[in-house]
C-alpha cells in the first residue's frame, strides 16, 4: 500500500477534493475507500479533523426515539401549565 503521504503529495492531491471526489461522508467510508484504491489511511489526526468522533448516548433507541422522549416531555409541560391556569381561574371564580 502507497502511504497517504506519498499518494497525496504524487497527485497534488488535497484532503477536502478527495473526499468529495469519492463522495465520502464518513469515518469508514475513508478507510474503505483508502483500502479500495491501495493507500494506506492518512493519520488519525487527519481523519479525526474531518470525521470528530461522535459521543454515544446512553440511550437505547434510534434518534426518532430520542426525539419522541422529548416531545412527549414537552407535551406534558404545557399540560401542567394549562391545567395549573384552569386551576387558577377557577379559584377566582368562587371568589
Amino acid at each position: 500500500m502507497v502511504p497517504w503521504e506519498q499518494f497525496a503529495r504524487r497527485r497534488k492531491l488535497k484532503m477536502d477534493r478527495f473526499v468529495s471526489h469519492y463522495e465520502i461522508r464518513t469515518r469508514g467510508d475513508l478507510l474503505e475507500t483508502c483500502r479500495r484504491i491501495g493507500v494506506q489511511p492518512p493519520g488519525e489526526d487527519i481523519i479525526s479533523e474531518l470525521f470528530p468522533k461522535t459521543i454515544e448516548m446512553p440511550f437505547e433507541g434510534s434518534a426518532d426515539q430520542v426525539e419522541d422522549v422529548h416531545a412527549a416531555r414537552s407535551r406534558a409541560s404545557k399540560r401542567r401549565k394549562v391545567e395549573e391556569t384552569l386551576k387558577e381561574l377557577g379559584q377566582e371564580d368562587e371568589q
